[in-house]
C-alpha cells in the first residue's frame, strides 16, 4: 500500500469515529462510544501500533486532556512478539564488539517486551545477576514505515489541545525513549543524588556493556510496581504514600525527575523502600524547582492565586493568550467549583484533580507548559494514577505532600542552620506545619 494510501485510510478511520475537524455542521455517527478518549482508545491501534503508542503518551497528558480521557488512553494495549533470540544475540555482539560468553555466563530467554524495548535476566561471568533491557531491532522498520504518517493526526479534535505541539512532544519523547545512553547516564546521575536515608533505591550499571542500543543493571530483587496493580495488589496505602512522597522530594528537592513510565520501572522492595530502574529522567534547575514547588502546595493549601504565579512562571505564552489576571479569575471559579464538597478526599475526587485542571485551564488560555513542566506533570500523573489503584480509599497523594512539607521546609531550616541542629529543627517545625 502506498504511503498516500494509508495516510487516507488512517485520515477515513478517524473521520469515521468523529475525531477530525470538520468545516461543515453536518452530525457523524460516532456510535456508542461517546467519549473523545474512548473513541482514541478504539481508533488508534487499528491504523497502528506507533499511533497506538502515541496514545499511551498523550495518556500522560493530563495538562490537554480530560482525567476520564486519559485513563481510557491508559487502557491502550499494544500487542508484540519478542525478538527472537539469534537477533538478541546479534545485537549485543554487534554492540558490546566481543562475543557474549566473554561477559556472560547466562542469557535467558525476554521476561517481557513492549513496542520499542526487551528485558532479558541474565548473570556475569562473574557472577552478578543483571537486567539488560535493549532497543527491539523491529523498532526501525516500524519508524520507517509509520513516522511519516504521524501528520494524519494534526486534525484530531482533542478540544482546546494543540494536537501539533503534542505530536513534536511525542517524537521527542520517542527520541529519548530509543537512546538507552541517555537512561544510563539518568540513573548515574540519580545515583550521586540518593543518599544512604532515602526511600530509593539505584541499581549500579555495568558502564562496559552499556551503548545507545543497550543497557545493562545490577538485579535488585524487587516487584514491579505494574506487576501489583496488574494483579490488583490494591491495599498497599504505606508504599503509595512513600512512593508518591520519594517521588515529591526527589524531583522539587533533588531536581533530577522521573518521568517515566513509571509503572514500567519502579519495584518495590518492601512498602517503604523501592527501587528506580530505568526511563526517562528530566534535570530541574533551582528556580523551576521552586516554582513547581510552590505550585503543587499551593494546590494543597487552595490557594489558586499562589498557584497560577507559580505556573504562568513556568510556561510559554502563545499569540492570543488571555491576559495573567483573566486567567487568575478562571482558576480561583475552578477552585470554587473544587472546593464545594465534591473534593473530599474520600469521595473519589483527589487533591491531584485540582493540580491537573489548573494546568487545564491555562492549556486552554493560550500558556504552553516548558519541557520540564511537562516532565514533572507526566511524572506525577502516572506517581499519582499507581497510587490510586494501590490505595483507592485514600487521597495519598495528598497525605504525600503533607510529608513533603515537612521535608522541604527541613531543608530550608538546614541551608539556615547547617546540618548539627537539622533534627532538633524537623522536630520543631512537624507539628506546626501539620497543622
Amino acid at each position: 500500500m502506498s504511503r498516500t494510501s494509508r495516510f487516507e485510510r488512517v485520515r477515513t478511520e478517524f473521520e469515521t469515529r468523529g475525531l477530525i475537524r470538520r468545516t461543515h455542521p453536518e452530525p457523524i455517527e460516532t456510535g456508542p462510544l461517546n467519549g473523545v478518549g474512548e473513541r482514541l482508545r478504539e481508533a488508534l491501534p487499528a491504523v497502528g501500533p506507533l499511533f497506538a503508542l502515541f496514545g499511551r503518551y498523550v495518556a500522560s497528558r493530563t495538562d490537554c486532556l480530560t482525567l476520564r480521557d486519559c485513563r481510557e488512553l491508559d487502557r491502550v494495549r499494544i500487542a508484540v512478539e519478542p525478538t527472537p533470540m539469534v537477533r538478541v544475540g546479534n545485537l549485543l555482539a554487534r554492540s558490546i564488539g566481543v562475543p557474549l560468553d566473554e561477559h556472560f555466563r547466562s542469557f535467558d530467554g525476554p521476561g517481557r517486551a513492549n513496542l520499542l524495548h526487551q528485558w532479558h535476566t541474565a548473570e556475569l561471568v562473574d557472577g552478578t545477576r543483571v537486567t539488560v533491557k535493549l532497543i527491539r531491532p523491529e523498532v526501525s522498520a516500524l519508524l520507517d514505515s509509520d513516522l511519516e504518517l504521524l501528520p494524519a493526526l494534526e486534525d484530531l479534535d482533542l478540544g482546546f489541545a494543540d494536537v501539533p505541539s503534542l505530536i513534536e512532544d511525542f517524537v521527542t519523547w520517542l527520541d529519548r525513549q530509543l537512546d538507552l545512553e541517555s537512561e544510563v547516564a539518568g540513573l548515574k546521575r540519580l545515583a550521586a543524588e540518593v543518599g544512604a536515608f532515602d526511600a530509593f533505591r539505584v541499581p549500579t550499571v555495568v558502564d562496559d556493556l552499556c551503548s545507545r542500543e543497550v543497557a545493562v543493571r545490577h538485579r535488585v530483587g524487587g516487584t514491579r510496581l505494574g506487576d501489583l496493580i496488574g494483579r490488583g495488589d490494591n491495599h498497599r496505602p504505606i508504599l503509595a504514600r512513600h512512593v508518591c512522597q520519594a517521588w515529591l522530594q526527589q524531583t522539587l528537592i533533588e531536581g533530577t525527575c522521573p518521568e517515566g513510565p513509571l509503572a514500567d520501572h519502579l519495584e518495590a522492595l518492601t512498602d517503604e523502600t523501592f527501587a528506580i530502574t530505568g526511563g526517562l529522567f528530566t534535570t530541574l534547575d533551582p528556580e523551576a524547582r521552586r516554582h513547581l514547588s510552590d505550585a503543587v502546595i499551593a494546590t494543597a493549601r487552595h490557594d489558586p492565586d499562589r498557584a497560577c504565579e507559580a505556573m504562568l512562571a513556568e510556561c510559554t505564552k502563545l499569540d492570543g493568550a488571555a491576559d495573567p489576571r483573566q486567567v487568575r479569575s478562571e482558576l480561583r471559579q475552578a477552585e470554587t467549583f473544587r472546593s464545594g464538597g465534591w473534593t473530599d478526599r474520600y469521595s473519589g475526587r483527589h487533591l491531584a484533580d485540582g493540580f491537573f485542571i489548573y494546568w487545564r485551564l491555562l492549556t486552554r488560555m493560550g500558556y504552553r507548559p516548558r519541557s520540564h513542566a511537562v516532565a514533572l506533570i507526566r511524572g506525577f500523573s502516572q506517581i499519582e494514577a499507581a497510587a490510586r489503584m494501590l490505595a483507592p480509599e485514600t487521597d495519598v497523594m495528598a497525605d504525600a505532600i503533607d510529608d513533603f512539607r515537612v521535608v522541604s521546609a527541613a531543608v530550608s531550616v538546614r541551608k539556615l542552620i547547617g546540618p548539627r541542629s537539622l533534627i532538633r529543627a524537623v522536630e520543631e517545625l512537624a507539628p506546626v506545619i501539620g497543622e
